[in-house]
């Protein structure tokens, strides 16, 4: 089993308050009703057009009622999407698809793996096969105890979670990082938890700190956020046979929250999170050097980031704001909703012209007739 240790320059893996502010992810939603991305219609409640320059209004099969926690472009005619109540949807480059998942439980991450699997992972402490039918559904992996997997990434045939473990009665591990993939000495694949042992909710002034996102920049080395502005890497440098794994606690020059995370190699990372808060590691020694702390076109908390190139990022979140990265500033982009009904977004993906973002009450796309990016 791989576990975790602490020491004076690692993670320790329990907080002793929480403060992170407000902003943790809403489950659920009511869908305003399906509007076509080709139309230039004028909506009849909101009085605002379909399209903007940027974005158009997109209709998803059985919306209504879901809230879209999840989405991953695997390519243009190719792109996924989970939600509340097991939602999920596929788009083959022409239309969109309702797929049977076969739970109830949210989907609350996808990922796709190097051979070619798309992963959605729930609350229910299951991993679904979303492109790999079995039985009519989904084929599903189930893990044992019950958790919430906030984020997911992969790297080769691995699979990297984040979220926090739901105590049960008799519970004597807690975690919030896991590692799914084949056993080193070889075996059916299976999950193991590899943050260090973490203090039950029960357990006087501390509990499990929560995080919200991971980025695994190969199968050595991953990045964590989560809580009060925590960063957590892996410690890739040698470590004899049999030693756990250890992660660093970095310095993210933030207490605010932090949902997401994403990175294009070592030296080129970025956070957002609560308030808008923008964060990115440009390099250095990461028991030493300190996050940069990026200017904030916004003030809204920032849920969800995604990037094609590292100049070309994309983070959305709360009152609908969706913030854009050309490699040298941030700023924000117009969506297509009146003032008084921005939405909450989740999730954001891109493949080639193509960006997605959904959330409650809400799903867009690119405008192609513009094409704006």
């Amino acid at each position: 089993m791989l576990l975790a240790i602490a020491s004076t320059n690692f993670w320790t893996g329990c907080s002793s308050s929480d403060s992170s502010g407000t902003g943790d992810s809403l489950d659920g939603g009511t869908d305003a009703g399906p509007t076509d991305a080709s139309s230039a219609e004028v909506d009849a409640e909101g009085g605002v057009p379909t399209c903007n320059a940027s974005f158009c209004r997109t209709s998803l099969p059985d919306l209504s009622g879901v809230a879209i926690n999840a989405s991953w472009a695997v390519s243009e005619s190719d792109v996924w999407v989970g939600g509340s109540g097991g939602f999920v949807a596929h788009f083959d480059g022409t239309s969109w698809t309702r797929v049977k998942s076969g739970t109830r439980a949210s989907i609350f991450g996808i990922t796709a793996g190097a051979d070619g699997t798309v992963w959605g992972a729930n609350g229910g402490y299951t991993l679904l096969k979303l492109n790999r039918a079995a039985n009519g559904a989904p084929e599903n992996v189930r893990l044992g105890n019950n958790a919430i997997f906030d984020g997911i990434s992969a790297s080769g045939s691995e699979l990297f979670m984040a979220g926090a473990l739901i105590p049960e009665a008799g519970d004597t591990v807690h975690a919030n990082m896991w590692r799914f993939g084949a056993h080193p000495d070889g075996g059916v694949p299976s999950v193991v938890p590899i943050s260090p042992p973490c203090p039950g909710r029960n357990d006087p002034g501390e509990r499990c700190t929560k995080l919200h996102g991971v980025w695994a920049e190969s199968a050595q080395r991953q990045w964590f956020v989560g809580e009060a502005g925590k960063v957590y890497l892996t410690d890739s440098s040698p470590r004899p046979d049999g030693e756990p794994i250890r992660f660093i606690e970095m310095n993210s020059s933030s207490l605010r929250t932090l949902k997401a995370i994403w990175g294009f190699g070592s030296n080129d990372v970025w956070a957002v999170g609560i308030q808008g808060v923008i964060r990115h590691w440009t390099g250095g020694d990461p028991k030493v050097d300190a996050w940069h702390v990026v200017p904030s076109p916004v003030t809204r908390d920032l849920l969800a980031l995604w990037g094609s190139r590292p100049d070309d990022i994309w983070a959305v979140g709360d009152q609908g704001v969706v913030i854009h990265w050309d490699g040298s500033s941030w700023t924000e982009r117009e969506i297509p909703y009146a003032e008084d009904r921005r939405p909450r977004f989740y999730t954001v993906t891109a493949a080639g012209d193509d960006v997605w973002i959904g959330g409650v009450n809400a799903f867009l796309r690119s405008n192609r007739a513009t094409g704006t990016k």
